[in-house]
């Protein structure tokens, strides 16, 4: 998948804002994890890596460095618990040109009649709530007062493998913005 990366000092204070959430019993990611997902692609094959490669740093290269802001907090679904981002017509312009780059070559499903929300997933929940207590859950004001404002600079290509004890990501390559 293609991923904005948060900055350690962004995720220190996100992680503060988790525990008075702990009441709602989800399986916390570890913060190692913690990525924006600009286009999944899925599995590929090895030989493929180089020309999606090609495809990101194209696209990188034309985009500024922008800024995002961290917005609220909770479930985007019954199972994700998750950071918000304010709109950003930067990411989301970033998002569709990579749909359409990497869709037109079939490395990646097309998204485009999929909504883009952006987000930064914290945890999991196993069984998940119920759609009876999803409204409820859905959006808390975050309590720090630590501005959650970071600067969108590259984009990395992360491969994601599934462990015992969870998913394990790794970057292959990061992709700068046009500077």
């Amino acid at each position: 998948f293609v991923a904005v990366s948060i900055p350690e000092h962004i995720k220190q204070a996100l992680a503060k804002e988790l525990p008075r959430f702990a009441h709602l019993k989800f399986r916390e990611i570890p913060q190692q994890n913690w990525h924006i997902t600009v286009k999944f692609i899925g599995e590929i094959e090895a030989s493929s890596v180089e020309e999606i490669s090609t495809v990101i740093r194209n696209t990188a290269s034309r985009f500024k460095p922008f800024f995002v802001d961290v917005a609220a907090v909770g479930f985007i679904n019954r199972r994700i618990f998750a950071f918000n981002l304010e709109p950003s017509p930067k990411l989301f312009a970033l998002f569709r040109l990579l749909d359409d780059q990497l869709g037109s070559r079939e490395f990646a499903k097309r998204d485009r009649f999929r909504t883009f929300s952006p987000h930064i997933t914290v945890g999991r929940k196993n069984p998940p709530i119920s759609r009876d207590h999803l409204h409820a859950y859905r959006h808390f004001d975050l309590k720090t007062r630590a501005p959650l404002q970071f600067s969108v600079s590259s984009v990395d290509l992360i491969e994601s493998s599934l462990c015992d004890d969870g998913s394990v990501y790794r970057i292959c390559a990061s992709f700068p913005l046009l500077t």
